[in-house]
Formats: C-alpha cells, sequence, structure tokens
C-alpha cells in the first residue's frame, strides 16, 4: 500500500523530470537558434570556417563555405586535394606553397586567391590559417577562415585599371605608356636591342569634332584605336595620350627600314574611310620617330623627340612620317 508521502514523492520527481525536460528542450532549442543566427550571419558577411585534420586529412567546411565555393557537400570529396581543385589554376600553386611553408615555420598566414566554380566564373576569396602542433612539432590540425572578397576585389581591379587605361579606347594612358617605356628601356638596355617610339597626331579631326559633335569625334577615335592595335605585334603597345594624340612602342627593332614600315602601314590604315553615324570620314596622320639609344636613353626624351618630329611632318605638309633629326621633307 502507498502512503500519501509515497504518492507526494513521485508526483515531486515527475515534476522534476518534467522541468528537466523542459530545461533539455529550452537548450537545445536555443543553441539550434543560436546556430541559426551564427549561419546567418556568416551568409550576410560572406564568412565561412573549416578545419583540416591533417592526420587523417579530413576536411570539413561550414554551410557558408560550400556556397562560397558553389559546391555541393554530398559530391565534395572533403580532402585538402578536393579543395586545392576548385583554386583557380593560376592560383593552385601559389596557395600550396602557402600553406606548406606554414606548416615548416609553424605560423599562421592571410592570403587572397581566385576559385574556379563549376560553371566557369571566378571568385575571389581571401583565407586565414593557423594550425595545432603536437608537442613534437607534428602538424596535427588547420583551422581557418574562407571571405568571399569578390565584390572589393572586382572593384579594386576596376579602379586600377581606371588608373592605366583610357576609358573611351581602351588602350592604355599616359601613365601606362611611361610605364612600359621605362620597362621596356631596361631590357632593351640589359639585351642590347633597340626600341622606337612613335608619336601620332590626327589630321583633320578637329574639324570632324567641332563640325559633327564630340559624339561622333568619340566613335571617330575608338575606330582609330582599333585599326592602331591592328597594325602592330603583340609585344608592342599603343597608347591614347590624350586628346587625338596617341604613342606607340616598338619593341626589339632591328633597324629604320622596319620602323618605317610599320609607320606607312599606319598611314595607309588610317587613311581608309571610317564610317561614323552613317557617314564615312576621312583623317590622315602626322608621326614623328624616335628610337633608343640613337635618340635618348630615358623615356620621357625620346616621346619629346618623336613629338618634336611630329610637329615638323605638320609644318611640311602632315599626313607622314619622320625620324628626329633627319631631313625636313617628311617621307610620305
Amino acid at each position: 500500500m502507498l502512503h500519501k508521502s509515497d504518492l507526494n514523492r513521485s508526483s515531486s520527481d515527475n515534476r522534476d523530470m518534467e522541468h528537466k525536460v523542459d530545461l533539455i528542450a529550452s537548450l537545445i532549442e536555443s543553441l539550434e537558434e543560436s546556430r541559426t543566427r551564427h549561419n546567418e550571419s556568416q551568409r550576410i558577411a560572406k564568412l565561412g570556417h573549416w578545419s583540416l585534420d591533417i592526420v587523417n586529412n579530413n576536411l570539413q567546411w561550414s554551410d557558408e563555405v560550400f556556397l562560397i565555393f558553389s559546391t555541393d557537400p554530398e559530391s565534395f570529396p572533403a580532402t585538402y586535394e578536393g579543395f586545392l581543385d576548385l583554386i583557380h589554376p593560376e592560383d593552385r600553386d601559389m596557395v600550396n606553397h602557402t600553406y606548406t611553408e606554414s606548416l615548416k615555420t609553424r605560423r599562421p598566414y592571410a592570403i587572397d586567391h581566385r576559385l574556379l566554380l563549376p560553371d566557369g566564373s571566378i571568385k575571389w576569396v581571401s583565407e586565414r590559417c593557423e594550425t595545432e602542433f603536437s608537442e613534437d612539432g607534428s602538424p596535427l590540425r588547420s583551422i581557418g577562415t574562407v571571405n568571399d572578397i569578390t565584390e572589393r576585389k572586382n572593384a579594386e581591379l576596376k579602379m586600377q585599371r581606371m588608373a592605366h587605361y583610357d576609358q573611351l579606347t581602351d588602350l592604355p594612358n599616359r601613365f601606362m605608356f611611361f610605364d612600359r617605356l621605362e620597362q621596356g628601356l631596361i631590357r632593351a638596355s640589359r639585351n642590347m636591342q633597340n626600341i622606337a617610339v612613335l608619336f601620332l597626331d590626327l589630321d583633320g579631326f578637329k574639324q570632324i569634332n567641332d563640325s559633327r559633335g564630340h559624339q561622333a569625334g568619340d566613335l571617330l577615335l575608338k575606330q582609330v584605336a582599333e585599326r592602331l592595335h591592328s597594325c602592330l605585334r603583340e609585344m608592342d603597345t599603343v597608347a591614347r595620350i590624350g586628346g587625338d594624340e596617341f604613342a606607340i612602342i616598338l619593341a626589339d627593332i632591328t633597324n629604320q627600314t622596319g620602323v618605317s614600315s610599320v609607320a606607312e602601314k599606319i598611314i595607309r590604315a588610317l587613311a581608309r574611310s571610317f564610317s561614323v553615324q552613317g557617314t564615312d570620314l576621312n583623317i590622315g596622320v602626322s608621326i614623328g620617330i624616335s628610337t633608343f639609344p640613337e635618340h635618348g636613353n630615358r623615356g620621357d626624351m625620346l616621346l619629346s623627340r618623336a613629338d618634336a618630329a611630329m610637329y615638323q611632318v605638320k609644318r611640311n605638309g602632315k599626313n607622314g612620317y619622320m625620324f628626329h633629326a633627319q631631313s625636313d621633307e617628311p617621307t610620305e
């Protein structure tokens, strides 16, 4: 027979059990909410975390890392090699070298690199990593984060391009021209090669720009840039210096005859009519030429002397070319 005290004790035990069950359920719910908020925070920040069991070569990614890599968790081989396969081929050796060096030096690292996604698109990520070591110095586990920085990186690359390229023609601008010229002079001096610098000014462009408007002028300049590019080798550079002025670097030339051939080719290319807004337009071009080392050993000196030769062509009738310090009569 149960006494009243036993019934009370049983009832109290049941209430304690219910309370514990409720407490556990509340803790589980709280953990789930915390995990959901954590995942949501990572999604918003485009930041994921990972860990690599080095001993067993077992790689674990958070949900956000799979989203960043556009990879299916079910099909992904969860190994270090599987991770490397998703890196852009041009960055793969750099990333692998950085990681292996960090294991040797036992230092954390941070690195930016590209991913080549299954659809062929490219993402930029910033990766941070540190590794845990055993007492004897053997690497045990690497942990780290991956942050999608594609938007930031694309903005940086766009700003860099705007600083180095002409926005209308997409040719290198004056700054980039001098940078390439200085690099070319260093190589030419080291390898005992010659370089030619051509300074071009369009004949008749101002009249077209004034009479037909800046839009027509811009369209004409874009077509001029395309024709100039088609006249050159891959190793050469054509840049828009400003307005209707262009400059060209001819690398590794052997003699003035070859340079003259290029100048004549440019004159013929620009002599053909341009179709702009349904109208055929015609222009010419005056070209001044200087060469390294004959006419100078600095970029600014070579461009200045090519510019002076170009103005001599203008004075002598336009639409031709002339080398620095040659006869006043232009060759046409």
